[in-house]
């Protein structure tokens, strides 16, 4: 599926491919994002956007902008309250923000192949896995955290500090 950004009424990313990469290459990472294909990096972007948009942010959503949160107007960082941003463009710390969870979700994805088969029934279909593997979800990543905790509302800046 096509990365598609804002303001597109079918908007599904705060950051394309390319400028993800140039983040990326910004970075010490392992080699799991560069041997992704395509698709999946853009699925992994696709998700950071998702699991981004979940959270409350300061300002207010300007209208007809899309299904996602951004672009919005009356932003300003809870750390410094001059600091506003333009409601037409992603800021940066968004675009990075989004790029940098891709990235960790691509490091830190489960799979079945982590776990045992510990059973297979045919009809009607069960798979039973062994999840004994002591296999921990990832948490939220810190360098996220840092960058979009200024921008969150006091009660979703709180679960980030968790």
């Amino acid at each position: 599926m096509q990365l598609i950004l804002p303001p597109s009424d079918t908007a599904n990313t705060y950051v394309e491919l390319d400028r993800a990469n140039e983040f990326y290459h910004e970075l010490i990472h392992g080699s799991t994002w560069q041997g992704l294909q395509v698709d999946a990096q853009n699925a992994l972007l696709r998700l950071a956007t998702s699991e981004l948009d979940a959270f409350g942010w300061t300002g207010d959503k300007v209208s007809g902008t899309g299904p996602l949160m951004w672009f919005r107007k009356n932003v300003r960082s809870r750390a410094d309250a001059t600091e506003i941003f333009s409601s037409t463009e992603i800021p940066d710390w968004l675009e990075q923000a989004t790029a940098r969870l891709a990235f960790f979700r691509a490091e830190h994805e489960r799979s079945y192949t982590d776990q045992t088969l510990q059973k297979v029934v045919v009809g009607p279909i069960e798979v039973t896995y062994d999840d004994s593997s002591g296999f921990e979800e990832p948490k939220f990543p810190e360098d996220v955290k840092g960058l979009i905790q200024s921008y969150v509302t006091p009660t979703f800046g709180e679960l980030l500090r968790a």
